[in-house]
C-alpha cells in the first residue's frame, strides 16, 4: 500500500524543487527524497518519535527496497530534518492539492483543506 501512495507523488517535480533550493547540496547518501519517504512512511503508520521511525524502518528493512528507501538511524534522520529547508516540503504540499482539485469532486477538496488548517 505505502508504494502505491508513493507512486502518487510526482517525483521529477519534486527532484525539480530539491535542485531550485540546493536541498541536496553536500548530502551523500539520506537525500530528500530518501527523507521525504521515510516521514511519510512515518505519518502513514502512526510513528512519533525519532526512535519508533528507526525500529519501524529496520523491522521493516525487507520490504523498503521496493519503494527505495531504507532503514536509516535517528542522528542521520535529526541532521537531515533540521539542515534540510522545509519549504522543499511546504512546496510539494501545494503540487499534492493542485493535484487533487484535478481528481477530487471540489467538495471534497473544500473538506481535505479545512482538515489540513484546522491540523
Amino acid at each position: 500500500m505505502h508504494s502505491q501512495l508513493f507512486n502518487f507523488i510526482p517525483r521529477y517535480r519534486f527532484e525539480k524543487i530539491v535542485k531550485k533550493s540546493g536541498g541536496d547540496r553536500y548530502c551523500k547518501h539520506f537525500t530528500a527524497w530518501k527523507q521525504f519517504l521515510t516521514l511519510l512512511f512515518a505519518q502513514i503508520s502512526g510513528k512519533d518519535s525519532l526512535r519508533e521511525i528507526e525500529n519501524a524502518l529496520l523491522a521493516n528493512h525487507k520490504r523498503l527496497y521496493h519503494p527505495g528507501m531504507e532503514a536509516v538511524a535517528k542522528s542521520t534522520l535529526s541532521e537531515a530534518m533540521n539542515r534540510r529547508n522545509p519549504e522543499i516540503f511546504k512546496a510539494l504540499f501545494i503540487i499534492g492539492a493542485i493535484l487533487c482539485m484535478f481528481f477530487i469532486d471540489n467538495r471534497l477538496v473544500g473538506k481535505l483543506f479545512s482538515f489540513c488548517i484546522s491540523a
